[in-house]
């Protein structure tokens, strides 16, 4: 019986021993560069407001960390995004740049808003002030880098 209400006391309180989940991210993925840069370089915000940059070698670093009233803002524009198609021109294509994929978490599922493969981008049409809040928050990791 105790055991019982051990377990039972744990699987309630796991939420507050829960990671925080990701709200937004941006993944860069590099190729036609020397070893030491190639790979993904992720810069994402997390559901506790922090920012968070992952090397292409899987180092951790914090930059920085949302206001809550920011914090809050993000999560309602999330909560309110409506999902569309990806739309863009179709430019030149060229084979040497970075694919870059922006990716939020809306209600547990990962959506694409934007992404730039080999030189075209292609966006949702309502996505535009969440990717300049992820393109934000990636400059900060630039600091650190």
């Amino acid at each position: 019986m105790k055991i019982t209400a051990i377990i039972t006391a744990l699987l309630l309180s796991a939420p507050a021993f829960a990671a925080s989940s990701t709200l937004i991210s941006r993944s860069m993925y590099v190729a036609f560069t020397p070893p030491e840069f190639r790979g993904e370089h992720k810069t994402e915000i997390k559901s506790d407001g922090a920012i968070r940059y992952i090397s292409n070698k899987s180092k951790i670093f914090a930059v920085a960390k949302l206001s809550p009233a920011a914090l809050k803002s993000l999560k309602t524009k999330i909560a309110a995004f409506k999902p569309a198609p990806l739309v863009g021109e179709d430019e030149p294509e060229c084979m040497d740049d970075p694919s870059i994929q922006i990716t939020l978490n809306q209600e547990g599922k990962d959506l694409v808003i934007s992404e730039t493969v080999n030189c075209k981008t292609k966006q949702m049409s309502e996505a535009y002030e969440l990717v300049e809040v992820i393109n934000s928050a990636h400059g900060l990791t630039q600091l650190i880098n």
